[in-house]
């Protein structure tokens, strides 16, 4: 996770508090549409995390606003003012492109003003499209990733787990992939 923050500029995580897989929305009310979080993760900064794997393109941006306003209001605590609405971010590492004209491995979606200028109406909501295809058009060989630490995880999500060789290897580039071999054999 922090391999993608440092790639996209945001600040990495100090701690988390929590990491929680297939975290259920509930709904409230008869009728609501509930969802279920892939990975849903609290840092000790308050920042809330949404980590999706998706290989269906249906309505990918639309599905990512909803997990990520609920994650945002089921933390809102009543008497909470705006000003101190958790940052959420939606990362979703998806196995196709989001648009066509959209080639590059990370797609960032901010919220904008809509005028010349492109200004950033908020730092609250941000999503991430990680798009494997574009990674391994341009990546396809383990030389090719070894000195960038995103570029690295995602090889080894790709394709480490092909290869007992490459997956050692892998292993062995930094604490957080050895860390992750060790625990999955």
């Amino acid at each position: 996770l922090n391999a993608i923050l440092t790639h996209v500029g945001e600040e990495p995580i100090e701690k988390i508090i929590s990491m929680e897989s297939e975290y259920p929305l509930t709904a409230e009310h008869i009728g609501q549409k509930y969802g279920r979080l892939d990975v849903r993760v609290r840092a000790r900064s308050g920042r809330l995390f949404d980590i999706e794997v998706q290989i269906e393109k249906d309505y990918m941006n639309e599905r990512s606003f909803f997990y990520g306003g609920r994650l945002a209001t089921d933390e809102f605590q009543i008497g909470t003012t705006y000003d101190n609405m958790p940052p959420v971010r939606v990362i979703n590492i998806v196995d196709f492109y989001i648009r066509e004209d959209h080639s590059h491995i990370v797609e960032p979606v901010i919220m904008v003003y809509d005028n010349d200028r492109n200004e950033k109406a908020t730092d609250v909501f941000k999503m991430y499209h990680i798009q494997m295809p574009a990674f391994r058009k341009e990546y396809k060989t383990l030389e090719a990733v070894k000195d960038d630490t995103f570029l690295t995880w995602l090889y080894m999500l790709d394709e480490g787990y092909k290869n007992k060789g490459e997956m050692e290897t892998l292993a062995g580039m930094t604490e957080g992939l050895l860390n992750f071999a060790k625990q999955y054999n």
